[in-house]
């Protein structure tokens, strides 16, 4: 164990005498300007932080709606996903545009329901076929074989 134990020992020992403080670490970091500008800049953000948090605590109403908003994502509020048109909102005309729309919808609904059935149908006749002529090939192979 002594001769495991002896590399760490005098890693410390070298660490120990070599080490900065903290205080000169950070003068040193803040000797040059670009370290000086991430380092102010990060005592920036750890105090709005720190102030979002406190306001948080403190139950601030307008605090909680932005909280709120971010982590609803914008799923929180109704959203249009469609212009209306204001002109024709509440009158005769757009109502019969409405049942107009209403009625071609149902109509490409039911057409999309008959190619469907349509495709479905055609392919089991197309299997069904596939097997029928797969079956009059091997009857004929084997009635050839018989012949020879």
């Amino acid at each position: 164990y002594t001769l495991a134990t002896v590399p760490a020992i005098a890693y410390a020992m070298y660490w120990k005498r070599n080490h900065k403080s903290d205080e000169e670490f950070e003068k040193m970091l803040l000797e040059s300007s670009r370290n000086k500008s991430l380092i102010d800049g990060s005592r920036d953000k750890k105090q709005n932080m720190v102030s979002f948090f406190d306001a948080m605590k403190d139950g601030d109403p307008e605090q909680e709606a932005r909280m709120n908003q971010v982590l609803y994502g914008g799923k929180g509020d109704i959203k249009r996903h469609y212009a209306i048109d204001e002109s024709l909102y509440g009158t005769e005309e757009g109502a019969e545009q409405q049942r107009m729309a209403v009625e071609a919808a149902a109509e490409e609904q039911s057409s999309r329901a008959i190619k469907k059935k349509r495709r479905k149908k055609g392919g089991k006749k197309k299997k069904k076929k596939m097997v029928e002529d797969v079956a009059k090939d091997e009857t004929k192979s084997k009635t050839d074989s018989i012949d020879k």
